[in-house]
């Protein structure tokens, strides 16, 4: 069974300083030090990206369609994707 945590946090330093407190003592971690900097797991990890919501509905004025375009909360989250239940990924889940 896959289980599965959103996390969210004010900015992409903040998820990624949650994730990695949540890896201590684990064999395998969420976050890598890379030469460009700090990376997630992908395998488990989807990468932190801004929180977005439906805004205000607008007419395409090329189409005449209306659209209602993603508008951002001034969030971060990601979602980690595990097989076996995670305490600490919990207590920061939504």
């Amino acid at each position: 069974m896959m289980l599965s945590y959103t996390i969210r946090a004010a900015s992409e330093a903040a998820l990624i300083a949650m994730l990695e407190e949540a890896q201590e003592g684990k064999a395998r971690p969420f976050v890598f030090e890379t030469e460009e900097g700090k990376v997630v797991d992908a395998a488990r990890i989807t990468f932190p990206k801004p929180e977005m919501v439906p805004g205000e509905p607008v007419t395409d004025p090329e189409t005449g369609a209306d659209v209602t375009p993603m508008e951002p909360t001034g969030m971060w989250v990601c979602e980690a994707r595990l097989d076996a239940p995670d305490a600490e990924l919990a207590a920061f889940g939504d």
